[in-house]
């Protein structure tokens, strides 16, 4: 029996020391060495082999689910993962948690996967167990899509159909694909599940599938069967119908990457292989093959097939106030973005003020989106919005730092080379750190404040105690995580 199918997230990282050191998954602590600058327009992103799919142990069984991809046609039969009462689609896309339930009513498990957003809008709220830290990572997921797609996803005002972004503590995964209908609607977010994640499972919701699930792959790349473990191999079946656009897109971040420990007899090699003649684009390498950061140009010309206009357009009529709601932000470090899709084309103005200060107005726009600079690290910010007069909105508060905690030790991992220690704080990618250090009970050493995920430390010494503490610029210090270096 086969398992379900495979998402195309995962996380190595390059060395580019001349030292031999060993990856490990997501749960252990990360032995590898600072990664090399990328020379391409690709980026590697985070790379955790297990954090994109919903379980990477062996099913109860593999069961037969009707899907109907597109609302012009029948459903269709395919194979999914049955774990207790949860079925599972596609490696991320949980179908049902109530299958003996839906069987018992229904006789199989349906799932229509045709339904879209209305207005190209997709309404979210925030559940359970997200750190400040995790939903910055969201919002500038969300900031990525809708800055470049006709997609726009924002905060729920009263909205029948929408999602909830929370933290289950496992993978990345999503309920059903595209807009299925019912109210609330999921998308887990788990600790090891980073920005291009995000974007992946957003995508989803939006109606995208996997990209090497097209029904034309075949002709692009060649599935390594003998090379998939049996409760895997199902899920590498192409799909029916035909529901991506344009040509088909190594670079997408839909896309599956070619080795996986998880899903592969031998991680050595290879899950599919690239068909001879077939040209990767320019600049791209096979070992970056979902493995990207952004979404690839087919990957937004996909959701623009999809959604023609993001948002209704409207907004309020004449110089009523704007309701807070209709504001919405990217919180980009040293920048904050603020939006308001409904007024695009519409003359409209933000201000803000910091810490309870004097209000800055930013200049009137009919964009649909203004930029506030020099933003503060650990300063909150009120924003407010008006079409003219003084008819401003209620404000919207940005960058809370009253609920901001300090980081657990169990988020500082490391690496020990011959003369450095390298520290990673993944959940903190792109957000303002810092770690510090002190050898043997000596005295603290900070190093630099970074949004990246990794920081070192040098000069190693030989036959030590390091204490470290990582923080968020608006936390304390976290507890130590004491590393023992070798003699």
């Amino acid at each position: 029996m086969t398992t379900f199918n495979i998402k195309n997230i995962l996380f190595s990282l390059l060395a580019i020391m001349a030292i031999a050191i060993f990856m490990t998954s997501c749960e252990q602590e990360s032995l590898v060495d600072i990664p090399e600058q990328i020379d391409t327009n690709f980026e590697e992103g985070h790379t955790c082999s297990d954090c994109m799919l919903y379980s990477t142990d062996e099913p109860d069984e593999i069961v037969d689910v009707l899907i109907q991809y597109d609302e012009d046609s029948d459903p269709v039969y395919e194979k999914a993962a049955r774990y207790g009462e949860v079925i599972v689609y596609g490696g991320d896309v949980v179908l049902t948690q109530n299958y003996s339930d839906d069987i018992a009513s229904r006789g199989a498990i349906i799932s229509n996967f045709s339904r879209l957003w209305p207005n190209g809008t997709m309404p979210y709220t925030w559940g359970s167990g997200l750190s400040y830290s995790k939903k910055t990572q969201i919002l500038n997921a969300i900031e990525a899509i809708n800055t470049q797609a006709n997609l726009c996803i924002v905060e729920r005002t009263n909205e029948t159909a929408y999602v909830e972004f929370r933290n289950n503590g496992g993978g990345c995964y999503v309920t059903q694909v595209g807009n299925s209908g019912t109210a609330k609607q999921t998308i887990h977010i788990g600790n090891d599940c980073y920005e291009r994640q995000i974007i992946h499972e957003i995508l989803h919701k939006a109606g995208l599938y996997h990209e090497q699930n097209r029904s034309d792959r075949d002709n692009f790349i060649s599935v390594n069967w003998n090379n998939i473990k049996p409760s895997w191999r199902s899920q590498f079946n192409p799909r029916g119908v035909e529901s991506s656009s344009g040509d088909y897109d190594f670079a997408s971040i839909m896309h599956y990457q070619q080795y996986h420990s998880s899903l592969a007899v031998n991680s050595s090699q290879p899950l599919f292989f690239i068909n001879s003649g077939v040209s990767l684009p320019a600049g791209m390498s096979s070992s970056y093959i979902g493995r990207v950061n952004n979404m690839s140009d087919g990957d937004i010309a996909s959701v623009n097939t999809l959604y023609s206009v993001c948002g209704s357009g409207g907004g309020s009529s004449a110089c009523d106030t704007p309701a807070v709601s209709e504001i919405t932000y990217g919180d980009r470090d040293y920048l904050i973005y603020l939006y308001a899709y409904g007024y695009h084309g519409v003359s409209h103005q933000f201000r803000y003020r910091e810490n309870g200060g004097a209000w800055i107005e930013l200049p009137a726009t009919s964009n649909y989106y203004s930029t506030i600079t020099n933003v503060q690290a650990n300063a909150s910010y009120e924003v407010q919005l008006k079409l003219c007069d003084d008819n401003w909105s209620d404000s919207k508060i940005i960058r809370d730092n009253s609920s901001c905690n300090a980081p657990t030790a169990s988020e500082i991992r490391y690496g020990e080379g011959s003369y450095y220690l390298y520290l990673y704080a993944y959940n903190y990618s792109g957000v303002r750190h810092q770690f510090r250090y002190r050898v043997n009970g000596g005295s603290w050493v900070e190093l630099s404040v970074t949004t990246d995920y990794y920081n070192m430390i040098t000069n190693k010494q030989s036959c030590a105690t390091y204490e470290i503490q990582l923080k968020e610029d608006c936390s304390t210090w976290s507890d130590s995580k004491v590393i023992s270096t070798g003699c």
